[in-house]
């Protein structure tokens, strides 16, 4: 089958769109990351900041998913696989 026939089916369309799907998952997840670096780097020590720190990313992922955002649900579980991972290496 060539590429034109390709391009020409509905597989053809699926390309562009699971690309977006990743590019979504991506942005989401760095979004995560620098809020909780920000957060870090702005809650003083005595409030906990590395609670506060840990919980926003999820907290943001958490509500993006419930609002709809099929990316941020994917974000929100691989953050939990990759938390757990952390944990069971002892890491953090």
């Amino acid at each position: 089958m060539s590429i034109a026939a390709i391009l020409m089916t509905d597989l053809g369309s699926v390309g562009p769109t699971f690309a977006r799907f990743v590019g979504e998952v991506a942005l989401l997840t760095v979004a995560a990351v620098v809020l909780g670096y920000a957060t870090y780097k702005v809650v003083p020590k005595g409030y906990g900041r590395d609670f506060v720190a840990g919980i926003l990313p999820f907290l943001m992922l958490g509500v993006l998913s419930y609002l709809g955002s099929i990316g941020a649900a994917v974000a929100l579980v691989l953050f939990v696989i990759i938390a757990g991972l952390a944990f069971a290496l002892g890491i953090g």
